[in-house]
């Protein structure tokens, strides 16, 4: 059984984008000892099995047994991934934000130190939403 978890559990890491560090750092716990458990060589505690349902939005009985509601798909669709992370304000901000950046012309080294602190600040966005669910 740990074998499966482990393996669903990588597969929603990677399906959201999160190195083994970063989900490691939100679960407060080694990469190591993370990598452990993705490899079914370690279990998992109920309490660390339900802060991983809760950051992922999976049913316990999904990350167990792999049956119940299927996790929603994002990797095709980061737009669907900021409306599940997002509230309807912070989607309005984000959509006035892109309308100011298509006034101005960038330069390739200004968009990608722009797109550099955008990824900086979801990132830390994304850790701070999950920590409040």
């Amino acid at each position: 059984m740990n074998t499966e978890v482990g393996l669903r559990l990588r597969e929603l890491r990677v399906e959201y984008n999160l190195s083994i560090e970063k989900l490691a750092d939100i679960l407060d716990i080694s990469p190591g000892f993370l990598g452990l458990i993705e490899r079914g060589e370690r279990g998992i505690t109920l309490p660390r099995l339900v802060e991983l349902c809760e950051i992922f939005h999976v049913q316990q009985e999904y990350l167990t047994t792999g049956n119940g509601e299927q996790p929603k798909k994002f990797a095709d669709n980061p737009m669907e991934f900021l409306k599940h992370v997002l509230n309807e304000h912070q989607l309005l901000q984000l959509s006035e934000f892109g309308k100011v950046l298509s006034l101005h012309s960038l330069t390739d080294e200004e968009v990608d130190l722009l797109f550099g602190a955008i990824s900086s600040q979801l990132e830390f966005l994304i850790s701070v939403i999950k920590a409040q669910r």
